[in-house]
């Protein structure tokens, strides 16, 4: 899971949300990992880039995968995770890259690897209650 660091103050709050009426502060980050990707199908029908797509148009070629889509959640962490990946500088920084030469970092993220998020069962529990 990767969030980007100019996103987050040291408190953990959400910086583009501080100064506005929504919420800063989120008490869970859940990490649900889709397939296939869409940015994959974007990037194969050249779109990645577009600063506009049609509505019914991306309906259309996201719908048109020859992929059935599905998730997996693998877990979730809380803001207390979140702060503990701040103030230990948890931290992939910009230019460094994740999992291959490939996939080179564009922005400074904080990050927790997916083995290490709670299980999703425990919040279900939690919230359940």
């Amino acid at each position: 899971m990767l969030l980007e660091c100019k996103d987050w103050d040291k408190k953990g709050q959400y910086i583009p949300n501080i100064k506005t009426s929504k919420t800063a502060l989120y008490d869970y980050f859940i990490l649900i990992r889709v397939s296939p990707s869409v940015e994959d199908i974007l990037k194969n029908n050249r779109l990645f880039f577009s600063n506009f797509i049609d509505k019914d148009n991306l309906e259309k070629i996201i719908l048109s995968s020859d992929e059935p889509f599905s998730f997996d959640i693998p877990g979730y962490m809380t803001h207390k995770t979140l702060l503990y990946l701040i103030h230990n500088n948890y931290i992939i920084p910009q230019n460094n890259y994740l999992n291959s030469l490939n996939t080179p970092m564009d922005a400074d993220n904080y990050y927790i690897q997916a083995g290490s998020l709670r299980n999703i069962d425990l919040l279900f529990r939690s919230l359940d209650n």
